[in-house]
């Protein structure tokens, strides 16, 4: 639930507020309930040179909506390669209008799959409306829920998938003074650690996350990286990422969160 502070906003800061939160409780829906580690935007993607296909059929009607919607937000990569889309939308009232619901179902509705430079196409598993209420708690609904278990494998020739992972752990790659070295769950992890009001955090990645993918994107450009990803995608990455790391988090963990994607957000204040 918000604090009173919130309600102080102005409403145009109230809405980059709702975005972020929206945004981000999409990405935890995906991984607790998609099994989906890595998200990355839809326009970062189209920008880096993948196509979005449309022709898609509205999955659900709530209301009869002319609004198309604009690009959906994310799309995510399971751990098997296969891509699914995600549209995120937060309000602070109690309520979700029946039209921004149908506009959020419209915008995932409109794409089919994903193509990458060389014309190759890969359709989308699953196509989600994320809706989230703030007012009293956090509530959430999702529009397409993903299917049962099919025997399909993308490993080799996932669309973006290669370019998704190194988007996703940039940050993290290059070499950075600032990364410190932290110990904590039988681990190592590297991050950065930085101030929120009176706390200091650590967030960082996994070692092993960052000694891998530091040796396989070593002094590649983006350019490399779409080379990689369209014409040989690395049975190592795969491999690698494709493994489910189980980490056992502590009995009392309101000060540490823990994500199937190897990052770590941690509170250090008494460290």
């Amino acid at each position: 639930m918000f604090k009173d502070s919130f309600y102080y906003l102005d409403q145009s800061e109230k809405v980059g507020v709702s975005y972020q939160i929206g945004q981000g409780l999409t990405k935890a829906v995906a991984e607790k309930y998609f099994n989906i580690p890595w998200v990355a935007h839809f326009s970062v993607m189209k920008g880096d040179g993948y196509q979005f296909n449309g022709g898609g059929t509205v999955k659900k009607t709530i209301i009869q909506n002319s609004k198309k919607g604009k690009e959906p937000d994310l799309i995510g990569y399971d751990r098997r390669g296969q891509v699914h889309l995600f549209e995120a939308k937060g309000t602070s009232r109690n309520k979700m209008s029946d039209d921004n619901v149908q506009k959020a179902i419209n915008q995932v509705s409109n794409y089919n799959s994903i193509t990458d430079n060389k014309g190759n196409i890969q359709n989308f598993i699953t196509r989600n409306a994320c809706f989230f209420t703030y007012n009293n708690g956090f509530q959430g609904e999702i529009i397409d829920p993903p299917p049962k278990d099919s025997d399909v494998d993308y490993r080799g020739n996932a669309m973006g998938y290669i370019q998704c992972i190194y988007n996703y752990y940039h940050d993290f790659l290059r070499l950075d003074k600032k990364l410190k070295t932290i110990h904590e769950l039988g681990r190592t992890w590297c991050g950065y650690i930085f101030s929120i009001n009176d706390k200091k955090v650590f967030w960082g990645i996994d070692s092993s996350y960052r000694n891998f993918l530091s040796e396989q994107f070593n002094k590649k450009s983006k350019n490399d990286i779409r080379k990689m990803d369209k014409e040989n995608v690395k049975k190592e990455i795969f491999d690698f990422m494709g493994e489910s790391r189980t980490i056992h988090k502590p009995d009392i963990n309101d000060y540490i969160s823990v994500g199937n994607d190897g990052y770590i957000l941690l509170i250090i204040n008494n460290r």
